[in-house]
């Protein structure tokens, strides 16, 4: 039997955190061994629930004294470019949460840093893992819908605070700076990442935000964003003041027919269904459907990531996302590539 894998967890602040920790300690193939993050109260709740595995304030002392395989990074958006250069420089593999970062030189240090160290740099985006995505996603790749000429995504919720997250995560979610924008960076960034694998880079994109709701924060709680390609034009929504449900996730449209999310269905439209039909999802290998299978097989057998996890993906994403940023700052659309020097 191969030697575990150990983890070594830098922050605590991400809302994903928790979940992601007991996707690793359940894998056989891992182990936890050390935590990190300055926040006491954080690393008093992860000490209670992992009794086992050494806590530390400072993550580059955890790194130091656990030499971990690979480092689970879930701190603040702005946080992040700095521990994956620590991470890399010891030659440590890197799982990052969504998104890559809050701004694209950042995203492009951290690419930069984990290619030259020769280790694995994966952005965990939760929408990998879904089998409704991703079943979604094959079937447009297969040509379900013929030539995509429209995607949609639409995330919503009432706001950070007012669904119970930590103080500590919406602490930061509200900052422009920790996070990089607001609901724009939180949200916008599914759909960016899902039209960057489906319809490549943009050749402009068109964005508005605006703090319609919520004058307790400095960050925008709407936004939306229009990606113009040669032959389609795609629309990112995000809300953090919606009330209530909303009937729809994803809508791919294309010359064939359109493929609609609902809750944890899939719908196909087409002309022998105009109404539409439920289209059957199977179940995602084990090894494919969480982020610490994945990136076990990823590290074990030297593989390519493919789909929104690739960081190559992930960090277009990140180009669609400072776009969108600077559109809606500017109120002008703006063209891609982004020219040098890029916002500060």
């Amino acid at each position: 039997m191969a030697k575990k894998l150990k983890v070594a967890v830098a922050g605590l602040v991400h809302g994903h955190v928790w979940g992601n920790v007991a996707r690793f300690a359940k894998c056989r193939a891992t182990e936890i061994v050390a935590a990190s993050d300055p926040n006491k109260p954080l690393i008093e709740k992860f000490a209670k629930e992992h009794p086992e595995v050494k806590v530390f304030s400072d993550y580059r002392k955890m790194l130091d004294a656990a030499e971990p395989d690979i480092a689970m990074i879930c701190t603040t958006n702005a946080a992040t470019a700095n521990v994956v250069d620590a991470c890399a420089g010891r030659g440590i593999h890197v799982i990052s949460e969504k998104p890559m970062a809050s701004k694209l030189d950042d995203a492009d240090k951290m690419l930069k840093a984990c290619r030259k160290a020769k280790v694995h740099l994966m952005i965990n985006w939760p929408t990998f893992w879904s089998p409704v995505v991703a079943h979604l996603v094959e079937l447009v790749k297969n040509g379900a819908v013929g030539e995509v000429y429209q995607v949609r995504q639409h995330l919503a919720h009432e706001g950070p605070k007012e669904i119970g997250c930590s103080p500590y995560f919406y602490d930061w979610l509200y900052s422009p700076r920790l996070n990089g924008a607001g609901a724009l960076m939180d949200f916008c960034c599914y759909g960016a990442v899902l039209c960057q694998y489906l319809q490549g880079k943009p050749k402009a994109v068109t964005g508005m935000k605006g703090t319609l709701v919520k004058d307790y924060i400095r960050v925008d709680d709407n936004a939306l964003l229009l990606l113009k390609y040669p032959t389609a034009i795609s629309i990112l929504e995000a809300s953090w003041t919606q009330v209530g449900g909303f009937p729809y996730s994803i809508i791919v449209s294309g010359t064939e027919g359109s493929l609609v999310t609902n809750d944890k269905r899939l719908h196909l439209f087409d002309r022998k269904n105009p109404g539409g039909r439920q289209i059957k999802v199977p179940r995602l290998p084990v090894w494919r459907s969480n982020p610490a299978d994945y990136f076990v097989r990823v590290i074990r057998e030297d593989i390519e990531m493919d789909g929104f996890v690739c960081p190559q993906i992930s960090r277009d994403a990140q180009e669609i996302l400072e776009a969108g940023l600077v559109a809606a700052e500017t109120g002008k659309t703006c063209p891609l590539p982004l020219p040098r020097p890029l916002r500060k």
